[in-house]
């Protein structure tokens, strides 16, 4: 009965990101990791609906869900982008930001990148422009 639950459960988040969320498209010229999967460098898909973040490439061989959080900044942008923090050379998905809005989704940081903070001070944040589909922000309805 337990299994059934959880099934239902994640059928349920699945369903609801992919009929009602946004999507956008990004080429990611490095590897990086979300959340404790490993995305190599290449064109993803990035979904969101309400809490739930979901990453997947384009080739279907890598993807990750994950709850995010609400983030804000200072400024509006014209494009969507994402947000990832480097760590000499590795690269973790930190944010995404909605087109046209100061808001934006906070990823939870992995284990592997909690560890990294306590073992280097020094990071970097750089933003990748992506190609709409359909602009986060904007109802997809």
């Amino acid at each position: 009965m337990k299994r059934l639950f959880y099934a239902a459960g994640l059928f349920t988040v699945l369903a609801s990101t992919y009929a009602y969320g946004q999507t956008v498209t990004a080429q990611v010229p490095f590897d990086f990791q979300t959340g404790d999967t490993y995305m190599p460098a290449g064109k993803y898909l990035i979904s969101e609906s309400g809490n739930v973040l979901t990453v997947r490439a384009a080739s279907g061989k890598h993807a990750a869900m994950m709850l995010t959080s609400p983030a804000s900044r200072p400024n509006k942008a014209s494009t969507p982008s994402l947000e990832f923090k480097r760590y000499r050379n590795d690269y973790f998905l930190s944010k995404i930001w909605s087109a046209d809005s100061q808001e934006g989704r906070a990823v939870p940081r992995s284990k592997r990148q909690k560890e990294l903070d306590r073992s280097l001070m020094f990071q970097k944040a750089g933003d990748i422009a992506l190609q709409t589909s359909n602009p986060l922000g904007h109802d997809a309805r």
